[in-house]
């Protein structure tokens, strides 16, 4: 009997960890039918309690301040050499004015949001789910004439179950009803390839939803400490008299309360009281020493803002600020974060603008390139001195060719002139002598004004 009875609670136990694990697999048959496991058997689903983690205020926080950051980087079309990679810049492009003016229209021209909010939106659902969408407006001529940012809960890659298209349509979920969106008309940004269905990507905020949970329960603590205060401050309780019995007068108990809350309440804090009967008092409560979670809420930011590649201390989080008294300053902190995260962002996203939307403006992908340009960007002014500076001492030293030098520094470039080296006895395509070396003399020039005007911009950015 006693075999029985422990048989089953052995099979029972063994049945619920079984339920246990089974709820940590998925199915997908989009990754070939493999199994997929999400955290260990006893573990919470921690995206059923918060979500995507995007109402977290270290993610709010870190996120803002990427989707601040990004359009500070304006979008260029690139006009490049394939054979010396020089590029320069397409002035007036007709794909930069449409990122510029997004939903212009007849009778609209500047539209109902420019490309700043475009792309602030897009990083902001690029991160948060892993996926961005824009929706392209055709003229009836065909022509793309808009573009319009579509929330990534709205939108979802369709493709046959059996694999047999990569995307049939995008399902574009309207309240009146979905509508399919061939893939021509969208421009998908996925952050990598979800390993589950590889038609869209995944946030990178999946992996740290436990750290953004435990931030979010030790504030919720901290609050309803704040606002509850569920315990006494002091506890007045009879003090035994020796010889005499115990026993409890609810009447001088309740007068004993009045008189010490009447005592020491409102401004008569700090007065002295005397109780005509033996009592004592005990203080009760926790200290703000006890009460400080800072410690959990510190190993939280730090991991969150390491997930989304940003320093802790360029946010503001005092887990990095105490980095900044240690070791790198603030500056280096914020060149790190352009470094780690806005340069890569920058490129990623470029690269599918490359190949879902440049294709609709140009049939020569590899000498027209869609980019960002990061000749303004503050953070970068010191390096553009030093990048400056190196460039005129490869020219003055004959080792870099006039051009090269120019096409670094952003400069227009004129191959008849510029594919020289600096040579006051170089001889131009046309020209004598003197006249070339005139030319040099005036192009190396300028330069070294492009050197002063970095050093003049860095010195009014406070560098």
């Amino acid at each position: 009997m006693g075999y029985g009875v422990k048989r089953r609670s052995f099979l029972g136990s063994l049945r619920q960890r079984l339920a246990q694990g089974l709820r940590g697999i998925t199915f997908s048959p989009l990754s070939g039918g493999r199994l997929t496991w999400f955290g260990l058997p006893d573990e919470r689903n921690y995206a059923s309690l918060v979500g995507d983690g995007s109402a977290n205020s270290i993610v709010a926080a870190t996120i803002s301040w990427i989707a601040r950051q990004f359009p500070e980087a304006p979008p260029v079309m690139w006009n490049v050499n394939p054979d010396t990679n020089i590029r320069q810049r397409i002035p007036r492009h007709p794909m930069v004015r449409l990122l510029t003016y997004p939903t212009a229209g007849p009778g609209n021209p500047g539209g109902y949001y420019g490309g700043v909010l475009l792309w602030m939106a897009t990083v902001v659902s690029w991160i948060v789910d892993g996926n961005a969408y824009w929706l392209k407006v055709r003229s009836r001529a065909g022509r793309v004439v808009q573009l319009w940012y579509v929330p990534h809960w709205m939108m979802e890659p369709v493709a046959p179950i059996d694999g047999s298209e990569y995307i049939t349509f995008y399902q574009y979920r309207l309240p009146t009803g979905p509508v399919p969106i061939p893939p021509r008309d969208v421009v998908h940004f996925r952050y990598g390839l979800d390993s589950d269905n590889p038609r869209k990507g995944a946030s990178p905020l999946r992996s740290v939803l436990r750290e953004i949970f435990t931030d979010e329960e030790a504030a919720r603590f901290s609050a309803s400490i704040l606002k509850n205060m569920g315990f006494p401050g002091v506890i007045l309780s009879p003090a035994p008299v020796p010889g005499a019995p115990a026993k409890t007068n609810q009447t001088e108990v309740d007068a004993a309360k009045a008189k010490f809350e009447d005592t020491f309440g409102a401004d008569n804090r700090g007065g002295a009281m005397v109780l005509g009967i033996p009592m004592e008092i005990k203080q009760f409560g926790f200290s703000p020493q006890q009460l400080d979670l800072s410690a959990i809420r510190d190993v939280a930011e730090e991991r969150i803002t390491a997930a989304l590649g940003v320093p802790a201390a360029v946010v503001g989080f005092g887990a990095g600020l105490q980095q900044t008294k240690v070791g790198a300053t603030m500056e280096q902190l914020k060149d790190q974060a352009w470094q780690s995260r806005m340069i890569p962002d920058q490129r990623i996203l470029g690269g599918e603008v490359q190949t879902q939307l440049v294709p609709e403006f140009e049939t020569d992908l590899e000498t027209k390139q869609f980019g960002f340009d990061l000749s303004d960007v503050k953070v970068f002014l010191d390096a553009k001195v030093k990048q400056g500076t190196f460039w005129r001492t490869l020219t003055d030293g004959k080792i870099a060719k006039r051009i090269e030098a120019r096409a670094a520094l952003g400069l227009t470039v004129d191959p008849s002139v510029d594919d020289v080296y600096i040579d006051s006895t170089a001889t131009a395509t046309s020209g004598s002598p003197a006249d070339a070396g005139n030319n040099d003399a005036q192009r190396a020039d300028e330069l070294q004004q492009q050197v002063n005007d970095l050093q003049n911009q860095l010195a009014q950015a406070g560098g």
